[in-house]
């Protein structure tokens, strides 16, 4: 494990050696927690993060085949052949993933995972604002708040389990402190600013709300 300023990494050498070569990368964490940020930052470094992206950076297809408790494995395997045929390096994001990673670890070529945590109480305020269904009394507060627990846990848990490296980050530090992250992140993932957009993706990081795709 290596803790760097903004990061925390779990096989890190298994990581670096995935540079330059193929790899699949996926984020995932809880809805409404920041994986849309991290998304857009990997898109907008050259990432291919999937087919009919919205504001909320998921993969159509991928939301379609799995869910919270189940997927359909033999379309999902027809997918990632697929996207292996006419992507060397291509990635998705979808927080359901986390129900998923050990299957994902197996089937997935050269895995990387994303782990992105936040402030469970933001994750609840941002629910609370935007979807009537919880409510506003103190069970849909409380459900709010366990609703990025059940997600943490999921990640978490699925370490020790897992071959693949872990990248695992928290979506304050990369919003509140994007100049220092963005090409930290990017960097451990092999992406380089010969174009010079890491400025231009920190600016945006930093801004509230979601990111139009590109």
């Amino acid at each position: 494990m290596e803790v760097s300023d903004k990061m925390v990494f779990v096989r890190k050498s298994v990581l670096d050696g995935y540079i330059g070569g193929s790899s699949t990368v996926v984020v995932t964490g809880a809805s409404r927690g920041g994986t849309s940020a991290i998304a857009y930052a990997l898109e907008r470094a050259g990432l291919n993060m999937g087919e009919g992206l919205g504001r909320n950076y998921e993969d159509t297809e991928f939301m379609r085949l799995m869910n919270n408790r189940s997927c359909n494995v033999p379309r999902l395997l027809e997918v990632i052949e697929q996207r292996n045929s006419v992507n060397e390096r291509w990635g998705f994001k979808l927080p359901r993933a986390a129900f998923h990673l050990q299957w994902l670890d197996t089937h997935l070529r050269s895995p990387i995972f994303v782990f992105v945590y936040r402030d469970p109480l933001s994750v609840a305020r941002s629910i609370l604002r935007r979807d009537a269904i919880w409510g506003n009394e103190v069970d849909g507060l409380i459900q709010s708040i366990q609703h990025p627990l059940r997600f943490f846990e999921k990640m978490t848990t699925s370490i020790p389990k897992l071959s693949a490296p872990v990248v695992l980050l928290s979506y304050e530090t990369a919003h509140f402190g994007a100049n220092a992250f963005v090409p930290e992140f990017l960097g451990a993932l092999g992406f380089t600013d010969e174009e010079g957009r890491f400025p231009e993706i920190a600016s945006e990081l930093s801004l509230p709300g979601y990111k139009e795709p590109a």
